[in-house]
């Protein structure tokens, strides 16, 4: 098969050896890449054409794209090598040292110097960079000339994503994460990049339903039974809409100072604790079940705080317990809860972090001792009692 070979006999594995192009080999012997492409496959001589052809696709990938790198190297001009024992003499091409990395590293000075993202953040941005550089023809340099293979990878990714059934949100969701990477790119090193996005097709979301009065009463009913640190979140999370990496991500230093407050509060974000966004750093008055939360909300948020997926046990014990909902629903709860209830939007947007509140950073400035007296915090915790006021039977 060609391209692959066997270097000696003694050699147990084959190789992927293919020349560069005449022009470019000065250039990739200066930068460390060698005459000739030459790595070591997993597959032996006697491996089935099958895994040879795989194995083979996958290095003319890597090919093509240190190809696309080194044509990517900025030239200055030509000089002439001369072999001093033959005299013989050769032009060849004079490349300056790139100054920015090739595309295919540029996950981590954004991950360093823009945002620091750990556990399924930092797992699905990886990921959705790795799939949109399959796609792109070559890893270039990071400059002007790589716009071409980024718009190429923007159009043939969507497609495959489409193909695989998910739905344009999703494809809208991984290409938003991606286009964050480029935009911070294109300040950091200078770029003359436009993106130019073709449109996603039309797609009506799923409705997502709330849990009714009469679920709402019935969980509460279930998690007080159970009264362990995931009940405890769970109900938590009903009362203002948190997210189950919100719960991670509590200070529990100060979890428990504003749990001991009368009434009791839990801070959302406080100081540098990133949330989604800075609406989402906000107070949640704690006004159903603050017993149980006062003794395992802590336990509970440093537990799932080390787990790989902060939302599963919320759902796995949602459906264990027999609710078709997961922990998202209850944001979309506590909306409902609102709506009913007849609430001063102003004070529900503040509670759950929607667009809307302008209390939020105001507050945090407080510090708890002052957040615990404060007047707007009482009457968060009225609106609270209100929302949640068909509730109280079960507590």
């Amino acid at each position: 098969m060609k391209y692959l070979q066997r270097p000696r006999a003694n050699h147990k594995h084959l190789h992927h050896q293919r020349p560069w192009p005449k022009e470019l080999v000065p250039l990739a012997k200066q930068h460390g890449y060698g005459a000739i492409y030459r790595t070591k496959l997993d597959v032996k001589p006697d491996s089935t054409d099958v895994d040879k052809a795989v194995a083979k696709s996958v290095e003319d990938k890597r090919y093509e794209q240190l190809l696309g790198r080194l044509e990517s190297i900025p030239v200055i001009g030509k000089g002439l090598m001369v072999n001093l024992k033959t005299d013989q003499r050769k032009i060849t091409r004079v490349a300056k040292q790139p100054i920015t990395p090739p595309m295919s590293q540029l996950l981590t000075p954004f991950h360093a110097k823009v945002r620091r993202e750990s556990g399924k953040a930092f797992r699905d941005r990886q990921k959705y960079w790795a799939e949109f550089l399959e796609h792109m023809p070559t890893d270039r340099f990071t400059s002007n000339a790589a716009i071409n293979d980024i718009h190429q990878g923007f159009d043939l990714r969507p497609d495959a994503m489409l193909s695989r059934s998910c739905t344009p949100a999703t494809v809208a969701r991984a290409r938003n994460s991606v286009t964050a990477v480029l935009n911070w790119a294109t300040w950091e090193y200078r770029l003359d990049w436009t993106l130019r996005l073709r449109q996603l097709p039309q797609h009506k979301p799923k409705t997502k339903k709330p849990l009714s009065h009469c679920e709402q009463k019935e969980l509460v009913e279930v998690l007080f039974a159970d009264g362990d640190e995931t009940a405890a979140m769970i109900l938590f999370m009903l009362q203002g809409g948190q997210m189950p990496s919100e719960v991670a991500r509590l200070d529990r230093t100060l979890l428990a100072e504003t749990l001991a407050a009368d009434p009791p509060f839990v801070v959302i974000g406080n100081d540098y604790i990133e949330t989604k966004t800075s609406l989402r750093k906000r107070v949640v008055p704690v006004v159903l079940a603050a017993d149980l939360i006062k003794a395992e909300l802590s336990g509970a948020s440093e537990r799932v705080a080390k787990a790989a997926d902060s939302a599963a046990t919320v759902n796995k014990r949602l459906k264990a317990r027999g609710f078709k909902a997961t922990g998202h629903a209850m944001r979309h709860t506590f909306k409902a809860n609102c709506v009913a209830a007849d609430v001063n939007p102003q004070l529900t947007a503040v509670i759950a972090g929607w667009t809307g509140s302008v209390e939020n950073e105001i507050m945090l400035n407080y510090g708890a001792e002052g957040l615990a007296n404060s007047e707007i915090v009482k009457s968060l915790c009225e609106a609270q009692t209100k929302i949640h006021r068909h509730l109280f039977f079960s507590n």
